[in-house]
């Protein structure tokens, strides 16, 4: 299974995540409280390997993580009924995911991160998704959808259900 194949797979999950309206409760808020702090520092890990890749890669070496994007739009020309509309999918990888089914993973436990970037006319959202070995532990969506206010949305999952 190719890279952008995987990439678009785990970037529908994104609609599904942001619409979650049910989810399971840790047993104790020290333990949601546990889970979080180590999510928030695996998110801090895989930016800094991001800002880190891109930096190694800008002066014409490897970067240790490799990102493929999937553009829609991307001469920007104006659809009907919205205007202006783009969308970015950027998903971060450790390695091809067929390497990692010749090493007996899954082909998602590549991916570490993925960005979506939205542009609809004046509308901008952006979401985010952390992956931990092929499971997705975080999810954040950022819209201007009141009013022009940004809202912002987190959730945290663990063992594929959001605790919070």
């Amino acid at each position: 299974m190719s890279r952008a194949r995987v990439l678009r797979r785990l970037a529908s999950a994104l609609a599904l995540a942001s619409m979650l309206v049910t989810s399971s409760s840790p047993a104790t808020p020290q333990e949601a409280d546990a889970r979080i702090v180590a999510i928030r520092a695996r998110y801090a890990s895989v930016q800094s390997r991001i800002e880190m890749a891109v930096k190694k890669t800008e002066g014409g070496g490897a970067g240790g993580l490799y990102s493929t994007d999937l553009v829609v739009n991307s001469q920007n020309g104006a659809w009907r009924g919205v205007g202006t509309y783009g969308r970015t999918t950027r998903g971060w990888f450790t390695d091809q995911p067929e390497f990692a089914r010749r090493e007996g993973k899954t082909e998602a436990s590549v991916l570490v991160k993925v960005e979506v970037d939205e542009r609809a006319a004046a509308r901008t959202a952006r979401q985010e998704l952390l992956f931990d070995d092929g499971r997705l532990v975080f999810a954040l969506v950022r819209d201007d959808e009141e009013g022009g206010r940004p809202v912002e949305r987190r959730f945290y999952f663990d063992q594929g259900k959001a605790f919070r």
